[in-house]
């Protein structure tokens, strides 16, 4: 709605000036207001986006009378779309993929509308259950039809950026019911929070995981509806991104994600199985999310360099109970395992290793510990100053590194390789041979 128009121009209070549209253009900009106001409303196949402002309506087709001409910009707005939408509908379509390109309000929308028992306790708007996404329509709206406007619910997902988890936020969810006639907000706020407390949702990012916080009780009062006074509950939960921290090789993390599945293979491992749609986290098949909270270098050797982890692993079920049945379990089998095998086979040793079930599993690892893992030093970071080779291959055991005399290699310009005892953790020895 932005671009010059043809109307009159004003003053505005604060100082400059404007044009205004002439019938038949588009609305002009002036404060945003209208542009603002638009909010997607899903609708199962058939979504819709609506205003919040009463004039929409008037600007796109006219007041009763002619008092303001109509000022057409919805077809606009769909015809400059419309491209982008048919692009982004043409792509392949995995019918079991689907729900992981959903925005989080949506899959939000879709698990609520969903209840057939949260349905049971809910007015309708437009013959389904009366849930709004920001804000509920107007008392005056006719989609009601001879349905009451009690009770409904709507809510908010206010997101912000997390260092650690890329995102985290809040979601709240208020649920407003008659005083005198219908569902008591307590048997609505019991239902929310079992369908999505320590749940969670792929989205069209990452997963995000769901935990209950906290339900304050409200009381309104209403002078332009007929219900004289509502009740309700805000229930809120947190928010919490669980991105893949695969980030090197080898790597910590996917040991310890390919390590918790053979100790618990029913559990759901962020990172490394896939979700799809929402997860309920139980005792039998727990969601199990291992981040690295730092790494630093511990020690630097000729051929290789120790490294050191401080790892987080969160196990999430609905129960303290059933957390700490698995938590166990996971503490059980790191106690015999003595270290954690990496992808190229080398060993992960686990120091300091603690399990802490009265920590917030949602934020904070209950399971907390001190890796320690070697790398190999890059090929080209062993140049032989004196004849200009590289080493191209060593034959050093991972058990006996840093602990005996070994062999290196190296490859020279003579016909026979060049080969001297060399102990890794220092000193060489002054034998040579040819």
């Amino acid at each position: 709605m932005r671009g010059q128009r043809g109307g009159r121009t004003y003053r505005k209070p604060s100082g400059g000036s404007y044009t205004a549209s002439a019938p038949g253009e588009p609305p002009a900009w002036r404060t945003g207001t209208l542009a603002r106001s638009w909010r997607p409303i899903p609708n199962g196949n058939n979504p819709t986006i609506e205003s919040s402002v009463e004039y929409a309506g008037y600007m796109e087709n006219g007041t009763p009378g002619g008092m303001i001409a109509p000022r057409p910009f919805a077809q606009r707005t769909v015809d400059k779309a419309e491209p982008e939408i048919v692009e982004i509908y043409s792509e392949p379509y995995n019918i079991n993929k689907g729900a992981a390109h959903m925005e989080l309000y949506e899959m939000l929308y879709q698990r609520l509308i969903g209840s057939e028992k949260l349905a049971g306790l809910l007015t309708k708007y437009k013959g389904k259950p009366a849930i709004f996404y920001q804000h509920a329509a107007t008392a005056d709206d006719p989609k009601w039809g001879e349905n009451r406007q009690y009770p409904r619910i709507d809510y908010i997902v206010d997101m912000q950026e997390n260092p650690a988890r890329n995102a985290s936020g809040v979601l709240s969810i208020n649920t407003w019911c008659d005083m005198e006639y219908g569902s008591e907000p307590e048997d609505i706020d019991y239902t929310l929070r079992d369908l999505l407390h320590a749940t969670f949702a792929q989205a069209d990012d990452y997963p995000y995981c769901f935990a209950w916080v906290r339900s304050d009780a409200f009381e309104a009062k209403n002078e332009k509806e007929q219900t004289p006074r509502t009740i309700g509950i805000t229930t809120i939960f947190d928010i919490m991104a669980c991105p893949s921290q695969y980030t090197m090789c080898p790597d910590p993390i996917k040991a310890m994600n390919e390590w918790t599945k053979k100790v618990l293979p029913d559990a759901v491992v962020i990172g490394h199985d896939e979700i799809f749609g929402w997860v309920v986290p139980t005792k039998e098949r727990p969601v199990v999310y291992w981040r690295l909270a730092s790494v630093g270098i511990q020690q630097r050797h000729f051929t290789h360099t120790w490294l050191n982890a401080s790892l987080e692993g969160h196990v999430y079920a609905r129960t303290a109970a059933d957390r700490l049945f698995n938590l166990v379990k996971l503490n059980t089998a790191q106690a015999l395992a003595g270290h954690i095998p990496m992808e190229d086979t080398s060993p992960l040793f686990l120091k300091d290793y603690s399990c802490k079930p009265h920590l917030n599993y949602l934020s904070q690892g209950q399971i907390q510990a001190q890796g320690r893992f070697g790398i190999l030093q890059p090929q080209s970071h062993f140049e032989n100053r004196a004849t200009g080779s590289k080493l191209m291959k060593t034959n050093i055991p991972r058990e006996i590194i840093d602990t005996e005399e070994t062999q290196v290699v190296l490859d020279s310009s003579s016909t026979q390789p060049y080969v001297f005892p060399y102990p890794v953790s220092g000193q060489k020895s002054a034998e040579k041979s040819d």
